[in-house]
């Protein structure tokens, strides 16, 4: 609870308010941040274009780097825990119910999977959560929202690569630098996916495609 405490100072992640057991289950009380969740502004916008995905992204990474740098890690991001504040339309990471303290020794053990499905990690599916994990469950979000498309109809089941470029709507153009960079966000290896969100940053900073600063869709 200290380390949520810590975090919460974030202005873009809500206040914690309460922290309680209850019938050998933790429950958290979050600060509630009005406005719609992204799933909600997917449903009734429809699929958002990519100016507002890098959007979404230079909102969201440096959130990702600063409770990482903290040694935490959300471990369920997807967008129904992304909320736009409607007063201002900042974007807010809510939802830390699932959240993990970490440190060297706890991210080699294995545990329990925590994680929503279609968004989580392979390995955390297994049991084994990294700073990672929430790079890919965030780029899974960005393609979701990208083609309106549930993760499961973008994974190919023959080879378990996505297959989302293809699926995007006609009137939707992504650069193939964007393209690549969130292929790296959702590589299914370690090896090969970025390995904290300010590697992602650092990536999206030399990216060409114009960020409209309040673009929506």
């Amino acid at each position: 609870s200290d380390r949520l405490k810590e975090v919460s100072e974030h202005p873009k992640i809500p206040s914690f308010l309460d922290f309680f057991e209850h019938n050998g289950k933790f429950f958290l009380v979050q600060e509630y941040i009005e406005g719609q969740n992204l799933e909600e502004e997917l449903r009734q916008e429809g699929a958002f274009s990519p100016e507002a995905i890098q959007q979404l992204l230079s909102e969201l990474l440096p959130i990702l780097t600063y409770i990482h740098k903290r040694q935490l890690i959300h471990r369920d991001i997807k967008p129904e825990n992304i909320v736009r504040r409607r007063v201002d339309g900042q974007l807010f990471l809510v939802d830390f119910g699932a959240a993990k303290a970490v440190s060297e020794t706890i991210l080699a053990k294995t545990g329990t999977m925590i994680g929503s499905a279609g968004y989580v990690s392979p390995e955390q599916a297994y049991g084994k959560t990294v700073y990672a994990s929430d790079v890919y469950s965030l780029g899974v979000t960005c393609i979701h929202l990208l083609t309106n498309l549930s993760p499961f109809e973008l994974i190919d089941y023959g080879d378990w690569g996505w297959h989302w470029q293809d699926r995007l709507p006609e009137t939707t153009n992504v650069s193939e630098e964007f393209a690549l960079m969130l292929g790296q966000m959702i590589e299914r290896g370690l090896t090969k996916r970025f390995k904290t969100a300010n590697e992602v940053e650092s990536q999206m900073s030399k990216l060409t495609q114009h960020i409209s600063p309040h673009s929506k869709l």
